[in-house]
């Protein structure tokens, strides 16, 4: 396709048309040619100024076929190739040698013959409800079996208690007591001249990190003279591992690892500085904005980690009612004096208070940043006042064990109005039913009211006992 943008090229120069370019184009190359829309956009190109020909180059489709656990597919498959292909070799050298191998596996077997959701499906009518059927936990009646045979048939199986796992030291007495099967079952094996070979499923030392305790070993026996090929078999290595490892110590007379460089920072320290200082002076800021603000082309989640490597999370602020320091130090008075009180002081306390449920209330999508520990930092909170909206107030009271119906204030909660509709015909009657209890409201206007305090006093509970009515402010 080079030599067509050359010869477009070319009649640009030469003040051709892009019609009259095709023609030519169409003439010289016949089917090879490129596609009308192509040869206009590269006649458009070179007409604004474009000189090469050639096609930019671009950095591609990220790679997405190569992950770690493809990684670990890959090699877990060339060890158990490496390890066929070793049993393949022995195989051929002693034909005899799978008559003595013994295999062995673990499997669940469950109390319940399972069916596929094929086996389990009914016929039914179109407008026939769905049929029920019990749903079976398999997890709930099933047990483990490992067992171990060879080409005769089993030689020992085992079966697992249950709540019981698999450990070391239970697998341990499994293979003693397979070795004493081996002798009742197959005494021909048990003899010192023969050996069982048992492979193992997964022979993860192929493509695990060697240690430095198998690197030791490895040069011990190299320096006794033995072969690499002979070591990597001894070691359970691959060939190329042993190979690099003692390659590695000739050359640096180290086997230290050196620390890799790792991906290169995409912002620099000053960038990061920027970024904690543009989160501290404005809490609210989104990613977005700090990412406008200080200029950086990184992505919104880098900054997010630049933010919490600085110990900064993006949290919801802590919102709380506007008080004036006469209200805090009357409120902190009002605790210091019930700071002794104990469970059975409390449990005579009847808790009362009314709730205005919002119809459009707050979503709370606002966040902050901070660090742990600033959440009732003055400067990392948002105050909010219970203005009018609209919505439904509720008033109840609550002690420990009993509590009063739900009252639903229609409109504005006036004193009369807390008299007649909450006072009289709840709060009185429930005080009546439980003796000895303590009623406790908050300093609101209607709560204060001269009507109210008026009928408080007034009523049989409260003459004479006026311990049983605490305010809090």
């Amino acid at each position: 396709m080079e030599d067509q943008r050359i010869c477009i090229k070319f009649c640009v120069k030469n003040g051709f048309k892009g019609a009259e370019n095709f023609w030519m184009l169409q003439t010289a190359y016949g089917d090879a040619v490129m596609s009308r829309r192509r040869v206009f956009e590269w006649y458009k190109r070179f007409k604004e100024g474009r000189k090469e020909t050639a096609d930019k180059e671009r950095s591609g489709r990220p790679p997405t076929s190569t992950t770690p656990e493809k990684v670990d597919k890959v090699l877990d498959l060339n060890a158990r190739k490496e390890t066929a292909s070793l049993n393949f070799e022995a195989t051929t050298d002693d034909p005899e040698l799978l008559k003595r191998v013994i295999t062995g596996d673990e499997t669940w077997i469950y109390g319940f013959d399972s069916e596929t959701i094929q086996q389990a499906s009914e016929w039914c009518f179109k407008n026939e409800p769905r049929p029920k059927k019990a749903r079976k936990a398999p997890s709930k009646v099933k047990v483990m079996l490992t067992v171990f045979f060879d080409y005769q048939g089993i030689v020992h199986h085992v079966f697992k208690q249950q709540g019981s796992t698999i450990t070391a030291d239970s697998y341990l007495g499994v293979l003693r007591r397979l070795r004493d099967a081996i002798r009742q079952k197959r005494p021909e094996l048990s003899t010192p001249i023969s050996t069982v070979s048992i492979p193992r499923r997964k022979i993860r030392a192929h493509y695990e990190h060697m240690s430095k305790f198998e690197t030791g070993r490895a040069i011990g026996l190299k320096e006794a003279g033995w072969s690499n090929r002979l070591i990597a078999r001894h070691l359970c290595r691959s060939d190329a591992a042993i190979r690099r490892c003692l390659q590695k110590w000739f050359n640096n007379g180290s086997m230290q690892r050196q620390d890799g460089s790792g991906r290169p920072r995409a912002t620099t320290e000053r960038e990061d500085k920027t970024i904690v200082r543009m989160a501290v002076a404005a809490p609210e800021s989104l990613l977005s904005t700090i990412q406008r603000v200080t200029g950086t082309q990184v992505f919104e989640m880098t900054i997010n980690r630049r933010l919490r490597e600085r110990n900064l999370r993006f949290r919801r602020p802590l919102r709380c009612l506007p008080l004036t320091p006469v209200h805090r130090q009357v409120r902190l008075q009002w605790c210091r004096e019930r700071s002794t009180w104990n469970c059975a002081d409390w449990g005579r306390i009847v808790f009362s208070d009314e709730s205005r449920f919002l119809l459009c209330p707050d979503d709370r999508r606002k966040r902050v940043w901070r660090r742990p520990g600033q959440r009732v930092d003055p400067g990392l909170t948002v105050e909010h006042h219970t203005g009018p909206q609209q919505g439904v107030m509720v008033w109840g009271a609550i002690s420990f064990d009993s509590r009063t119906p739900l009252v639903v204030i229609p409109g504005t909660l006036t004193a009369q109005r807390y008299v007649d509709d909450i006072l009289r015909p709840a709060l009185l009657p429930f005080l009546s039913h439980h003796p000895g209890l303590t009623f406790q409201q908050d300093n609101a206007r209607p709560h204060t009211a001269r009507v109210t305090m008026d009928c408080l006093h007034l009523a049989e509970l409260f003459r004479g006992q006026q311990d049983r009515l605490i305010s809090r402010p």
